[in-house]
Parts: C-alpha cells; sequence; structure tokens
C-alpha cells in the first residue's frame, strides 16, 4: 500500500513513491535569523503521558551555521518567582544507558532577565548543573548559547547533513519532571535545507510572517522533544512505506550528494515488508507517523539511537549503492524500529525516571537491547533485507566472539547490563572488552533469547513461539507514546501464560550466573551446530574485505589491520602467550614484508610444519623477532546443519504472511 509523508509546511518534499521516480528536492531560502516569542495552547505529542505542565519554555534553535557544525539557542524559561534559579542540561542521555549529554560542546552562554545581564555559575558538585542570580522582580530568564558539534564528544553534522538530538540543545528547571515541562521549539535553517523529525508542525499557521526557513513545532513535553531527533540537510529523499488506520511511516534519507540518495525499488520494498512483519509480529502501534532518519555520510560516524516514533539512523555515504555496506548494516534499521515496542513503549523499570538527570538502573538492558538485537536480526531476515544464511553467521559469530572472552568466565551477563554506565565513559581498548567484556548483553542477548524461542517452539510442538509471548507483552491496543515499566518477574509472568517451564530458574542461571561457554542450546535445539572452519563464508570475507583485515580472532587471538596493527590481543591465545599486545604492528612474516595474504598463507604452511611462525613487530617503538608456535591453521565459526532434527531456525526466520 503506498501511502504519503505527513503534513509539512509550505513547500513540500521530493518522496519516492512505488515506481521510485523521483527528483530529490532543494529549497532555495533566504534567511534572516531572528527570535521570536510564541505563544500557543499546550498539546503534546503523546497525550497520554503528559500531566499539568509547571512550565511552558521557548526554544528558538538557529541552525544557519549547521554547515560549520555550530548550532545557535535562544532559550526563554518562564519563572514563577526571581532570586537564585537553576536550570540543567540534560545529563543522562535516552538510548545511551549513560551520563552522557554533550555538556562539554557548551559555549557562550549569557543569560539576562527583565532587561539585565543574569551572572550563572556551574555547580561545583554537577557539572551539567547552572545557577542563575535572577532579579526578584522577574518573571522569566532568556538564555543564548551555541552548541559545537565539532568538539571531540560531537561530529554529527557535516557540510550538507544536520543531526539534532534536542537533549544537546535545551535546560529545565532543576527538579521538574521532563513531563511536566512543555517546549515550544523553531528552527531556522540554513539556505536549501529541509528537514525531517516526528515532531508535530504548529497548527494553526501562525497570524505574523515566518522567516523564511523557519519551522515551528507545537508545544511537547520535554521528554517528548528529546525523544524526537531531528534531521536537516540540502539533500533529502522521502519514501513513504505503509498506512494503517491513519498511523503512516516513512524513511527520510539525507545525503552528501543526490547519488547518495537514490533507492533502488528493491530497496523500498524491503522497507515496506520490515513494517508489514513488525505489525505481523507485534499486532500493534505504538506511534502515529514513524520516521527511519538516515544519514549517508562518511564524515557522521555510522551509529543507530531509538525513539518512540522515529530511530536516528547514521550509514556511510554508499550505503545504498554498495551491497556490502548494506547486508553488513541489514539489521540496523529492524533493530531501532523494534525498540519503539521494546525499549520505549514497554521499558524496563529502571530505565524510566522522572528527569534527565536520574541516573538509570541499566540492569535489564538484556531483555531492552538484548531481546531487541534478536528481532532485529530475524525482522531483517523476514523482510530480506538480510541475504540467507546471515541469521546463522550471526549466531555463530556472536558465540565464538563470546567463548572466546576470558572475561565471560568471570563475570555474569547481567553484569555487563549493570556496568553499561563504565562501558559508556570508560570505553576501553578491544583487549579490554575481552577481559572485562563490553556490551555483551547485545551478542548475549540473542542467544538468550533464541534459547528461549526454540524452548517455546519444542515444547508446544510448534503451536506456540516467542513471537507469541512479543504480540502479548509488546503489542497491545493502538496507544501511540505510552510507557509502561517491567520487572523479571512481568516477563516471567508472561512467558509462563505464554508456555509453562521454570523461566526463573531459566534467567538465574543465564543472566546471574557465571557460566564457562556461552548458551548454544538455541542452536542445537534449532538443528544447527557450530563448528570452526578454515574455510570462510561469504558474510566472513566480506567483512574481512570491508575493514581490509584478517580476523585471525580463533586462531592466532586478534583481529590484524591491512597494515599489520594489532588492535587487541586475547589472553591465553597464541599471540599473547608470544608476548604481542594491543598497539603493536606486525613488520614481517617468515622473512617477507608483511601483507594480509603472506600472513594467511603462513598460517595455512604451518599446520604442516613444526617451525613457529616468525614474525618482525615493532611493539611501540622497539622493533623484535617473535617466533609464535600455533600449528592449528585458520577457524572461523559457522553453523551446520543436524539433519537429524527439524530446521527450527529457518522457521523462526521465515516471513510471517505472503510478501
Amino acid at each position: 500500500m503506498r501511502c504519503s509523508p505527513r503534513p509539512r509546511s509550505a513547500t513540500t518534499r521530493a518522496t519516492v513513491g512505488e515506481a521510485c521516480e523521483t527528483t530529490t528536492k532543494k529549497r532555495g531560502r533566504v534567511i534572516k535569523p531572528v527570535l521570536f516569542s510564541v505563544s500557543l495552547a499546550a498539546a503534546a505529542l503523546f497525550p497520554a503521558a503528559v500531566r499539568s505542565a509547571a512550565v511552558t519554555e521557548t526554544l528558538i534553535l538557529d541552525a544557519t551555521d549547521a554547515p560549520r557544525q555550530v548550532w545557535h539557542a535562544a532559550l526563554h524559561v518562564p519563572l514563577a518567582a526571581g532570586g537564585e534559579v537553576t536550570l540543567v542540561f540534560p545529563k543522562w542521555k535516552p538510548g545511551n544507558h549513560g551520563p552522557t549529554g554533550q555538556v562539554g560542546n557548551l559555549g557562550m552562554l549569557r543569560a539576562t532577565a527583565s532587561g539585565a545581564t543574569v551572572p550563572w555559575t556551574r555547580d561545583a558538585n554537577d557539572l551539567w548543573t547552572f545557577h542563575f542570580a535572577v532579579p526578584a522582580n522577574a518573571t522569566s530568564i532568556d538564555l543564548t548559547y551555541d552548541l559545537y558539534e565539532g568538539a571531540p564528544s560531537g561530529g554529527d553534522m557535516s557540510a550538507h547533513i544536520g543531526v539534532l538530538d534536542w537533549n544537546q540543545v535545551v535546560f529545565a528547571p532543576q527538579g521538574a519532571a521532563m513531563r511536566d515541562v512543555m517546549v515550544a521549539a523553531t528552527i531556522v535553517l540554513p539556505t536549501g535545507w529541509t528537514e525531517a523529525t516526528a515532531l508535530p508542525l504548529a497548527t494553526p499557521a501562525p497570524a505574523f510572517t515566518m522567516p523564511s526557513g523557519t519551522v515551528r513545532f507545537a508545544p511537547v513535553t520535554l521528554e517528548t522533544l528529546i525523544d524526537s531527533p531531528l534531521y536537516c540537510g540540502d539533500e533529502e529523499r522521502v519514501v513513504p512505506l505503509t498506512s494503517a488506520n491513519g498511523m503512516t511511516s516513512e524513511v527520510d534519507l539525507f545525503g552528501e550528494s543526490a547519488s547518495d540518495i537514490d533507492p533502488t525499488a528493491a530497496q523500498v520494498d524491503r522497507w515496506k515488508d520490515l513494517v508489514t512483519q513488525a505489525d505481523r509480529l507485534f499486532g500493534a502501534r505504538h506511534w502515529t507517523h514513524y520516521h527511519f532518519l538516515v544519514s549517508l555520510s562518511d564524515t557522521i560516524p555510522p551509529n543507530g539511537v531509538e525513539h518512540h516514533q522515529s530511530s536516528a539512523d547514521r550509514v556511510p555515504e554508499r550505503y545504498l549503492s554498495d551491497p556490502d555496506i548494506y547486508r553488513a548494516m541489514a539489521d540496523l534499521l529492524p533493530h531501532e524500529f523494534t525498540h519503539s515496542w521494546n525499549g520505549k513503549y514497554r521499558r524496563p523499570a529502571g530505565l524510566i525516571t522522572e528527569t534527565f538527570q536520574q541516573p538509570q538502573n541499566t540492569e535489564g538492558l538484556w531483555v531492552y537491547e538484548g531481546l531487541t538485537d534478536y528481532y532485529g536480526v530475524v525482522l531483517a531476515q523476514r523482510s530480506g533485507l538480510a541475504e540467507p544464511g546471515q541469521f546463522e553467521d550471526t549466531l555463530a559469530s556472536n558465540y565464538a566472539e563470546l567463548d572466546a572472552e576470558p572475561g565471560h568466565r568471570t563475570r555474569s551477563l547481567g553484569d555487563t547490563a549493570k556496568m553499561q554506565v563504565i562501558n559508556r565513559v570508560t570505553p576501553g581498548s578491544y583487549a579490554f572488552f575481552y577481559e572485562r567484556r563490553g556490551s555483551d548483553y547485545y551478542p548475549e542477548g540473542v542467544l538468550l533469547w533464541l534459547d528461549a524461542d526454540t524452548i517455546i517452539r519444542t515444547r508446544s510442538h510448534g503451536a506456540r513461539s516467542l513471537d507469541t509471548f512479543a504480540q502479548r507483552f509488546f503489542g497491545g491496543p493502538d496507544v501511540p507514546g505510552t510507557v509502561i515499566g517491567y520487572t523479571r518477574a512481568d516477563l516471567i509472568a508472561a512467558l509462563q501464560a505464554t508456555e509453562p517451564y521454570d523461566w526463573a530458574t531459566f534467567f538465574r542461571t543465564r543472566v546471574d550466573d557465571v557460566l564457562p561457554h556461552p548458551e548454544l542450546g538455541g542452536i542445537t535445539r534449532g538443528g544447527w551446530r557450530l563448528v570452526y572452519s578454515p574455510d570462510r563464508t561469504d558474510w566472513q570475507i566480506r567483512e574481512e574485505r570491508n575493514g581490509g583485515s584478517l580476523d585471525a580472532t580463533y586462531s592466532l587471538g586478534a583481529s590484524i589491520g591491512s597494515s599489520g596493527n594489532v588492535p587487541f590481543t586475547i589472553e591465553g591465545m597464541p599471540l599473547a602467550r608470544a608476548g604481542i599486545g594491543a598497539g603493536t604492528r606486525i613488520l614481517g612474516v617468515d622473512g617477507l614484508t608483511f601483507s594480509v595474504a603472506r600472513l594467511r598463507l603462513a598460517i595455512a604452511a604451518a599446520q604442516h610444519s613444526q617451525a613457529p611462525i616468525s614474525l618482525i613487530v615493532d611493539d611501540r617503538g622497539v622493533v623484535r623477532s617473535v617466533d609464535v608456535p600455533y600449528h592449528g591453521g585458520e577457524r572461523y565459526p559457522r553453523l551446520v546443519r543436524n539433519p537429524a532434527l527439524p530446521d527450527m531456525l529457518a522457521a523462526i526466520t521465515a516471513p510471517k504472511g505472503s510478501r
């Protein structure tokens, strides 16, 4: 079914129809940035989540310097009384699960009240908190400030694209709940730029003439504003997807050039299939107009962040034209889309807070992210975004990498979720991830929920599955914007209603206990076996080609770059035993200058020799010879069919209904 995008500002944007015949839309504008106040009746995007508003702020964002990676902001905050006023800059960024609010990017902060300059000081104990000495008779305070995306923690802009997270450009009264603060936002765009966001436009149109290039949004809660990122740029293409019961979805593409944002008809069909498959999985929509916001740029780092009615996806410039990149990122859009149900509509109770300053309890991320990662790869397969066999390759890779971690034998899956904050603020090296463990609630969560899925399918003889649970737990009525918390007890009760089983013990042993090896039950019960082969799968060949590296993780104990750089070594594996650590560079192999091809040949030759692999290395300035006694050949994980059991993985990834 073809649908149209939601109503926009006066100038419409180009859309991609079913035949994918379109031109990229540019809008020419002459802009004179101005600041003005807007008075509107409070109207929330998420009415069910809104209480009586304590304050309505007016935010004017001048984006005309976006090509220079700078936002200019002006914020008007009504006050009940003067005196010392404390405002806070959002600290805990939704979707990051950590105190990553980019206060370090804030500059040129000035404040006025009743026409006088207001001095301010930063709190000594909380750097996201600011104190303002406001005159006693003041009824409001006005702030102006700049946000510099070029700072080390930023980088979400290029000369042609701006990615705006509203938490970067807004303050709120200290202690005010995010649902008690309303914000009326306006953005002034550079000449020729357009924007896309899930925020609703202000209606009715203002009586006065708006400056050219200005887009004005309806007042929403601070929670909704920060949950609704905005993409803008001078090359945009809109791809309408599906419509049902007044609920629409679209892909908003922003590229460095028009050629970057030219999807094929087949790609558009796969995106439509993704929405259809998600509808059939969950049975309800918790959004009104969903936007897949996608930037295609080699300047903006790849990433994906979930939001209730949109996802903020960042991919390389050749995402649509390079099959390797497109397939390698096949689960990005499905993952972030799944979060609208798991993570936004329903959320672990510890991740629900009253303000963006309160710490989050991240111990439920093995559900929030782990289950989402599972359905991300499943929906990628069901919708055709992933190529055949990619699900099996992902499972093999997840298991093998987790099993190679020494840290897996000392820390539980649950502890990796609790430690998420540390992972965000002190990410460490690759070697540290193997020793300390990183965000393993993603890949190990996939194995855990595959295990649960195959248990339900086996015990019910195929009558029920994890899909049954997902529809009951995350489906419900079509209620946009509602947030419902859950606990482990809620999960257990819902799974028990789906298929009677000792789910309490299931989670205790897999989440709380330290396991010597990752859970393999879902793979074996699903009719497959994990093996290590000297032959690479197509997916592994593509991964190595994309990175220009040799993945010797399961042979030598490291992935080695095209220039010989060794980003990590795994304790107990051959390179680490030979004394090679992270930061080393391999200069030579068996008397010849290093290349990936020569090292591959040396690993193969060592299988038929007693001699060690001879390396010349630059160990952070010290050049030395190293002998590596390894004779096991190349080893790559893969799944092979067990014909004695039904292929349950095929049943899991089969599309629901006909395409």
